[in-house]
């Protein structure tokens, strides 16, 4: 039984996020969608979740951060694993099997990805990459609901709640685990619309290069 949360400004993400969320074999699940911004018609996205089960579709000012947003969503959420999706990277169908396995195996607090692939569209390259730290990939972040009564994501912070997040459990003495690299893509379409302002070639240089393809997808799937 696991919550989804995605927290958006980006209207045009619409698909991407409900395509993530069908997908997801796992039975018991929900979707909860905060749109962070002020002119949006929130019509469009209540039509839209006719088409599945479980989704709830919340609006909260512009002007509030991230953090305070994914804070929101989890008070709204029914179950009791929580699952951070962002509105524009790629799940694969075994995504949450393999995080919700990981969690009840290990008897982890949190689970993600240390290791996680990465496509960048502009140069149609797949790479591997590799946290550089004891913290896991902000959008891979799967953890127990009940974590949420002491530890919070920031509200005061503009970029890296999900990082301060980490480090906020880790401080109260929650475990983490890095799940295997495999069901989740990082989707790079250029530098300007991420929060880690680095260049592709950049990007390219510290990771490992896997392979230049159009169909990425395959290459990450796996079954659990």
């Amino acid at each position: 039984m696991v919550s989804i949360i995605t927290c958006t400004k980006r209207p045009e993400r619409i698909n991407d996020i409900f395509e993530n969320y069908g997908r997801q074999v796992v039975k018991e699940k929900e979707l909860i969608i905060v749109l962070n911004y002020d002119e949006t018609d929130i019509k469009k996205w209540q039509e839209k979740a006719k088409q599945y089960s479980n989704v709830f579709i919340f609006q909260l000012p512009a002007y509030m951060r991230l953090g305070a947003c994914l804070n929101y969503a989890i008070e709204k959420s029914n179950y009791e694993c929580i699952a951070k999706f962002d509105d524009d990277d790629y799940y694969a169908p075994h995504y949450l099997t393999e995080a919700l396995k990981a969690i009840y195996e290990t008897n982890s607090d949190m689970v993600g990805k240390k290791n996680f692939y990465a496509y960048m569209k502009n140069k149609k390259a797949l790479v591997l990459h590799t946290m550089g730290q004891q913290t896991l990939a902000g959008p891979t972040l799967v953890f127990k609901k009940s974590i949420f009564n002491k530890v919070k994501f920031s509200n005061k912070i503009k970029a890296g709640s999900d990082q301060k997040f980490q480090r906020d459990c880790l401080k109260y003495g929650y475990k983490l685990h890095s799940t295997s690299q495999y069901n989740f893509t990082l989707i790079r379409t250029d530098s300007k619309g991420h929060t880690w302002k680095i260049s592709d070639e950049e990007f390219l240089r510290i990771s490992e290069l896997v392979t230049y393809t159009e169909d990425y997808e395959d290459y990450v799937k796996k079954d659990f």
